[in-house]
Order: C-alpha cells, then structure tokens, then sequence
C-alpha cells in the first residue's frame, strides 16, 4: 500500500503508542475485516482499525482519540479491559473484541451510540454495564462463551436489536 497518508495528529499519537507495542508500523490496507492486520485511512482520518492476532494485552488510554473509527477488529487478542476513553468512540459502528479475555467493558460502552454490530464472543464476561441499554443503533450482539449469568434489564430497551447470541 505504500506510506500512509498524514492523519490528525492525536491519531498519529494513538497510532505510534500501538506500534510501540509491535515493533513495526502498522500498514494501510483498504479495508478492515476480521482478519485483519492494518489502518484504513480516508481523508485525515483513521476510520478503520484491525489488529488481529497481535498479541495485544492493553490499548493505551489515548485510544478514545480515534474519534473517527468506524470499524474495530481487535479479535485474538488477549485484552483484558479496555480504557475508560473507549467511550469517546462515538463513530464506531462494527466492534470484534472476540477471542481476548476481558471480564469487564467500562461503563463508558454506553456512549457508542453508533455501534450497529458488537461481537464480543469467547471472552471471561460476567456482566454487561448497565449502558449497554443506550445502544440505540444495535442490531447484532453476538456474547456467546462468556460467563455471563444475567443480562442488565436496560437491554430490553434495545428496540433496533435484530440478533442476539448468547
């Protein structure tokens, strides 16, 4: 794909702390989908945003930075939890945290408004936060192989969900 276009900079910040962690720049790809290994990159803006298979053990807390994310594929990883800022990702519209191990989402996951599809399958999950209700948009939530027990009443309140797996 060749160099990367210039992003904003708290992007590029955001970017150079993950690279940090992999040792090598993260290259631009066309498209992100769940296998994938890259950053889709439209006008200055990171819109997309695959690490499959990384290794990944944290995000750093700047991550909520990526204001413009629409796509996030962070499956096989092995995340634990997820900053408090993950909250600030008000475009995001598809999120794979599939195969990690995170036992708890912040609180702040009610806020993607946007969010349409979540996987989340293949996790330690015991609980939802009570948010999980203001996900308006929501059509797909797939929480199979988790530990869950029950579900926050507030996910009733989810009038778009189409499909749930749990």
């Amino acid at each position: 794909m060749g160099k990367r276009p210039p992003v904003k900079p708290e992007q590029a910040q955001v970017l150079q702390e993950l690279e940090k962690f992999f040792y090598q720049t993260i290259p631009q790809v066309d498209e992100i989908t769940h296998r994938t290994f890259g950053v889709q990159v439209e006008g200055n803006h990171i819109v997309g945003l695959g690490l499959y298979d990384c290794g990944l053990r944290t995000l750093p807390e700047s991550f909520g930075d990526l204001k413009s994310l629409q796509k996030l594929y962070l499956s096989v990883n092995q995340l634990r939890t997820l900053p408090e800022s993950f909250g600030q990702l008000k475009s995001l519209q598809e999120l794979n945290l599939s195969l990690n191990q995170l036992t708890i989402l912040p609180e702040s996951f009610g806020q993607l408004k946007s969010l349409q599809e979540i996987y989340l399958g293949f996790n330690q999950l015991t609980t939802l936060p009570e948010s999980f209700g203001q996900l308006k948009s929501l059509q797909e939530l797939r929480l199979s192989q988790n530990k869950l027990t029950t579900l926050p009443e507030p996910i009733l309140q989810l009038k778009s969900l189409q499909s749930l797996w749990i």
